[in-house]
């Protein structure tokens, strides 16, 4: 995932830890890599899919 995202290990565990927001397109990546609604990734509300 962190290769996808062009990001350290260090910086996603920070987002997975709510330490830190990723930036929107780090986000869309995320959700797109996950098959995830975004607006669930930022909220945990309502349907992540």
């Amino acid at each position: 995932m962190t290769e996808k995202l062009k990001i350290t290990k260090q910086q996603f565990s920070k987002y997975e830890k709510d330490k830190s927001i990723p930036p929107s397109d780090k986000l869309l990546k995320i959700s797109q890599l996950c098959e995830v609604n975004p607006g669930w990734l930022l909220s945990g509300e309502g349907n992540p899919f």
